[in-house]
């Protein structure tokens, strides 16, 4: 599948629908941020980058949100140090299921 990755400064909220954590750090501030929770400033910082993910071909999502971005985020650990699990990638993403 086909698709494209570029960075963003933040994510909109009507456009989120789903997201992606490369790391348990930036999961865990992304899934606060989404349920409205608050995050510190100084926890906000470590998320390094983000990143918006589209599908060029809207039948490879998930039908129930097809056509919808994806958001990716990438963080540091309070050590500086980031780990990420692309793994996370293979098994987050609203891949549509293939037969």
């Amino acid at each position: 599948m086909r698709v494209t990755v570029n960075p963003v400064s933040q994510i909109e909220s009507e456009e989120w629908v789903w997201h992606v954590g490369l790391d348990a750090e930036a999961s865990g501030i992304l899934n606060d941020q989404y349920l409205g929770k608050e995050v510190s400033g100084e926890r906000r910082q470590r998320l390094l980058r983000l990143f918006r993910l589209d599908f060029l071909n809207a039948q490879d999502m998930l039908a129930e949100i097809a056509g919808q971005p994806v958001f990716l985020g990438m963080a540091r650990s309070n050590d500086y140090l980031l780990r990420l699990k692309p793994q996370n990638l293979l098994i987050n993403l609203p891949m549509a299921r293939r037969m």
